[in-house]
């Protein structure tokens, strides 16, 4: 048959637009842990978690399946979605905001819209995520745009993170900014809106070193192609959070921090740990009720269009407010469960602190920022010597210790045309600043003449085969969205239009 070129571009319209997308009306837990970063111990800094009620530092694929309730909607997916939390900061004293509606995270289904199927839908050649899935997007460390330096991958995680004013008069493109705004962000009347587009090339690994590495993004950050090392797709992924700043609107003097002392918004950052029972996601991504089309206003996503899910496999609003979890530390954070809907008063406290939990510095670039010492839930610090060991943990993305992460066998191999890291044994050892070669993982129970401690959370780099050298945390990955279209959709209580 042969195809008009109208024809051709209804298909690639369809083809880019196939999603649904996940309520989750409130977060599950406020609490300084992460299974991904800093699995089975305190992490360096606050989370806002959604999902089942078993989230927790250990929390593996098989514990996610274990949550009586969920703070998302459908009961077929336990996955595990978290961002840094955000504070205001003003004479000293930091407050957490809260959210408006929770989170959505969307899944849209897109291969190169260049290379549409005879369907129109994006399905074909993308696999949904495996057991024990996980992975990160966005750098906690950035603190300025990306240099002439920076790697393709660099450029493209940068322009993957948007912010946006809600209820200004005049419309805002979602890609048009990617850091805070300080002279108009407490003007927003109905908050800020913050979202990450998460990569969806592989390599077919369920996890790498860096939790990132096993991930690309396409050449157009939503779409394109996929560079040669990860040649495999997955669903597209996207987290949107309105944060409650309209709370402290027009006030003076003072400033929003996320919770790992970045107060640019360079630095947000995600993390997804997938829980979705085996066989569901891959039905979803089959059935053609699925596909709502982004432009069809409210309708546009919705689970219950989507015939892949069940009435019953829906929870109500009332039970996705209701699913609490309980911290693992014992930890003033400045809020409590019920930390959502704009602080609901009948079940949220709300505090001043001194310092973030974690006792994380706030810097403001646009030098990298540097890991500094965790405190404990007492503000702490937690001190102890370490010295690198050949194998076993890595040092990760926000100072803490992956210790031992076992990676498992890669699903699919890389081809052999691929591009592959090379790591240069040089003959004179240098200081690595953003892209470390070897990281070595450290030990609080060892001593060592680096003098490395993990109240420094500093990262040992071997340059050599025998010299090391101390830098900070290692690389980021940037991102890019090109493809411009609207579509409207209600987050909460509040109507705004999208370019997704």
């Amino acid at each position: 048959m042969k195809l008009t070129v109208v024809a051709v571009m209804a298909m690639a319209a369809a083809n880019v637009n196939a999603l649904f997308r996940l309520r989750c009306e409130d977060s599950v837990a406020l609490m300084r842990s992460d299974p991904i970063v800093a699995p089975g111990t305190i992490a360096a800094h606050l989370h806002t978690f959604h999902g089942p009620n078993t989230v927790s530092s250990k929390a593996d694929y098989n514990a996610l399946q274990q949550g009586d309730c969920s703070s998302c909607a459908l009961k077929t997916d336990n996955s595990a979605y978290w961002t840094p939390t955000l504070y205001y900061k003003k004479d000293g004293k930091l407050e957490p905001v809260g959210q408006k509606g929770g989170m959505l995270a969307y899944y849209f289904f897109r291969n190169d819209t260049r290379l549409s199927t005879s369907q129109g839908w994006g399905h074909e050649n993308i696999d949904a995520f495996p057991k024990d899935f996980k992975m990160l997007a966005g750098d906690p460390f950035r603190r300025s745009e990306p240099g002439p330096d920076a790697t393709e991958q660099e450029k493209l995680l940068y322009k993957a993170i948007g912010f946006n004013c809600l209820g200004k008069p005049q419309y805002e493109d979602t890609t048009a900014y990617h850091k805070w705004r300080k002279d108009d962000w407490h003007t927003c009347p109905d908050g800020i809106r913050a979202e990450l587009w998460f990569p969806s090339c592989w390599d077919g690994r369920l996890d790498s070193p860096n939790h990132r590495d096993h991930v690309a993004y396409p050449d157009e950050i939503k779409v394109g192609k996929c560079p040669k090392s990860h040649p495999r797709r997955l669903p597209t992924l996207l987290f949107e959070t309105v944060w409650s700043t309209d709370k402290f609107r027009n006030q003076q003097g003072g400033e929003f921090v996320w919770s790992h002392g970045d107060p640019t918004g360079l630095g947000y950052h995600g993390d997804f740990q997938n829980g979705w029972v085996e066989g569901v996601l891959e039905k979803a991504m089959q059935e053609p009720s699925c596909y709502n089309d982004a432009f069809n206003g409210d309708r546009g996503g919705q689970l219950e269009d989507c015939k892949a899910f069940s009435p019953a496999d829906i929870r109500t609003k009332q039970e996705q407010l209701d699913c609490k979890a309980e911290s693992e530390w014992n930890e003033d954070v400045g809020a409590t469960a019920g930390f959502g809907q704009g602080f609901r008063a009948a079940s949220a406290k709300v505090t001043s602190l001194d310092a973030l939990p974690g006792c994380n510095e706030i810097t403001y670039g646009p030098e990298r920022a540097v890991p500094g010492p965790t405190c404990d839930v007492d503000g702490k610090p937690i001190d102890g010597s370490a010295k690198p060991k050949p194998s076993g943990g890595a040092l990760l993305d926000d100072g803490t210790r992956n210790k031992g992460v076992k990676l498992e066998t890669p699903v699919v191999e890389v081809p052999k045309e691929g591009p592959k890291e090379v790591v240069e044994e040089k003959e004179e050892p240098s200081i690595v600043e953003d892209k470390p070669a070897v990281i070595a993982p450290v030990e609080e129970e060892s001593t060592t003449t680096a003098t490395t401690s993990t109240s420094s959370n500093k990262y040992l780099v071997i340059v050599t085969t025998t010299q090391t050298r101390t830098v900070t945390e290692g690389e980021p990955i940037p991102t890019e969205w090109l493809e411009q279209r609207r579509r409207r959709h209600v987050h909460g209580k509040h109507r705004r239009h999208h370019n997704h």
